[in-house]
């Protein structure tokens, strides 16, 4: 009887056996047919040859498919040949106007679909495996052909995402020979459309218009949005979502500023006229860093000034302490603090807060505090935020036109009693005035460099107005205007001056619930999705929230006091800006909505206000909306 070890034996000598034997025919009956058809043929071997003389076991194994090639089964077809790969993107071509931010990288233009889709610089090409690096450029070039001027050897360059969140793009750093193919270009912008830079100028990068004088109006064509190099809308503090979608952002919002004279009213808005200048004075491929702290935000604008540093830079702000990445939100904050210190700074100004003029101030002239103060106001206007606005009329007058047209009156003298008794001179009569100006309480007349005897009440009363709203500070009003000489803002209110004259003196312009829902738009989600019932309640909660404000009912209460909230305090917490600048925002303030928690967060680089949706009432709503605001000085989360 066989053993078990035998009878395996067996078994295994049998299979090796028929598997050969079958392979030998197929061979075979193949060698016969090439025969037949080639005119030539091979013996088949005899029955009593050695098998293993025909066809040794190990290349037979060897010729055994093998798992490891499983993949070139899937690229391969029957014929052998390879399968071609297909792949279909989005693809932006950049204008060459984009420009590397302080890191290196280019931010992804969030927000800007529109924009670019109106310049034909957004489109969709179709690659695949078989096709060379010349056959995709050609591809490319195809797409682009319009902006690209049918220039079939359009320079661009091919940028790759930074990181799976995808918020910035880089050149990526490419060895001489590398050679881009249909999947190294895919796969490199899986997750994301594929972004070009154009490395020429492009047919629709039109110059902005250039500012002119009030007397040879033009009229502005081009389009209004802003240049595409202030659109860094990178490192948005992780609040925006990777693959959210800004592109039905509605244009910017501009503000509302007093009436224009017909001459100026065909000229460019403020808003277009400011953001024409802005694209030609700033270098946006230039960066200057300003850090500052708080509580002394002031003093450390000034020292920054006095260090000296390119005022054309494109300027980002850094708060002591404070995490936020500035791609615009600080930068507007900044301006805003800076510029509420300097006019409240008693030792620099004096007079009613609508209504202040430089104060006489030795020292400060020594320090050239003035100049730089200018150069302050002169940068904020140019980088989008506000003017003084509270200057006395004198004083803007006398900034835009000179010492000939001060156009001041009694009131806007500040010394009380020079005011009083001047006054007391224009209601006397005729007979009480000569005796008047003889007397020694009238001695100050004299110091105004008036002789008495050959001029009439008006020229006095005049001339005093003008000496003490205005010469008794001609040192400082000069040095700020040559500070307002900076970035040709000076130039800019001498040609415009109903237009620029807003930024300098008070205006009537109060922010309400309806500006406040003007300016905010709402992004709800899809109809019929889970969320969007809750939204929809929330945003009933805003409006509500907003007339409570707007009637003094926005109240937060603590230990040890309460206080209001206004509607400026709202939008400055999500903008940085507490009223709506001359620049316009850009991109137009939006409301989300998010789940993290029951307190509503804010970015004011982006303009977004996350409202939460887990208030279970708008009293809750309200509370916590109202105790963020006043507890929030920083940017990002609350």
């Amino acid at each position: 009887m066989a053993t078990r070890d035998e009878n395996f034996t067996n078994l295994q000598t049998a299979l090796v056996s028929a598997v050969t034997n079958v392979f030998a025919n197929l061979r075979a009956d193949s060698s016969s047919a090439g025969a037949a058809q080639a005119g030539s043929s091979r013996p088949r071997p005899s029955d009593d040859s050695d098998d293993n003389d025909f066809l040794p076991l190990p290349k037979f194994r060897r010729q055994l498919p093998s798992v490891s090639k499983r993949a070139q089964k899937v690229s391969r077809g029957q014929s052998g040949k390879k399968r071609l790969i297909t792949y279909e993107r989005d693809i932006i071509l950049l204008p060459s106007s984009y420009g590397k931010d302080v890191t290196g990288k280019i931010a992804i233009p969030r927000g800007e679909r529109d924009s670019l889709g109106a310049k034909s610089l957004i489109g969709k090409i179709t690659l695949d495996s078989s096709m060379s690096q010349e056959a995709i450029f050609d591809e490319i070039r195809d797409v682009f052909k319009k902006p690209m001027r049918n220039n079939s050897n359009f320079k661009f360059i091919i940028l790759q995402p930074t990181g799976g969140g995808s918020k910035s793009l880089t050149i990526p750093a490419l060895s001489e020979s590398f050679v881009w193919t249909a999947a190294s270009l895919a796969g490199k912008n899986a997750k994301c459309p594929i972004y070009l830079l154009a490395d020429e100028e492009l047919k629709d990068d039109t110059p902005r218009p250039k500012v002119k004088p009030d007397d040879s109006p033009i009229y502005i064509s081009a389009d209004p949005s802003p240049p595409a190099p202030n659109n860094y809308y990178s490192s948005f503090v992780d609040l925006v979502d990777e693959e959210s979608d800004n592109s039905q952002l509605p244009s910017p919002v501009q503000p509302q500023f007093s009436p224009l004279t017909p001459t100026e009213s065909q000229g460019p808005s403020l808003e277009v006229l400011l953001r024409s200048h802005q694209s030609n004075v700033i270098k946006y491929d230039q960066f200057h860093r300003i850090t500052v702290h708080r509580s002394h935000i002031f003093s450390d604008a000034l020292t920054a000034m006095r260090k000296g540093f390119d005022k054309s830079s494109n300027l980002r702000i850094t708060f002591i302490g404070e995490p936020a990445v500035d791609a615009g939100g600080p930068l507007r904050e900044f301006f805003r603090l800076v510029m509420k210190d300097a006019v409240s700074n008693n030792s620099l100004f004096q007079g009613p807060e609508d209504s202040r003029s430089p104060a006489h101030n030795v020292i400060e002239l020594k320090k050239s505090t003035y100049k730089f103060l200018g150069e302050i106001f002169a940068l904020s206007i140019v980088h989008g935020g506000p003017g003084p606005q509270c200057l006395s009329h004198p004083v803007a007058n006398y900034l835009t036109y000179g010492i000939h047209k001060i156009n001041g009156t009694i009131e806007d003298i500040l010394d009380y009693a020079t005011r009083e008794k001047t006054r007391k001179l224009a209601k006397a009569s005729d007979s009480e005035f000569r005796e008047l100006i003889k007397t020694d309480e009238y001695d100050f007349i004299y110091d105004c460099g008036i002789n008495v005897s050959t001029v009439t009440r008006e020229e006095i009363i005049d001339r005093i107005i003008s000496h003490y709203t205005i010469m008794v500070i001609k040192a400082e009003l000069d040095e700020i205007k040559a500070g307002l000489d900076t970035l040709g803002i000076l130039a800019l209110l001498q040609n415009y001056p109903v237009k620029m004259r807003a930024l300098f003196i008070a205006y009537q312009y109060q922010l309400t619930c309806d500006i406040m829902q003007d300016i905010f738009r709402i992004s709800f989600s899809i109809k019929g999705s889970n969320d969007r019932e809750k939204e929809e309640e929330v945003a009933l909660f805003w409006v509500n929230l907003l007339q409570d404000v707007q009637n003094g009912i926005g109240l937060v209460k603590t230990e040890e006091t309460e206080f209001s909230i206004s509607l400026g305090d709202i939008l400055a917490f999500a903008t940085g800006a507490s009223t709506v600048p001359p620049i316009g925002f850009c991109p137009q303030p939006s409301i989300l909505f998010h789940k993290r928690s029951k307190y509503p967060e804010a970015n004011t680089c982006s303009n977004i206000l996350r409202l939460s949706l887990l208030s279970e009432s708008y009293e809750e709503f309200k509370e916590l909306f109202c105790f963020s605001i006043a507890n929030a000085i920083g940017f990002g989360k609350v």
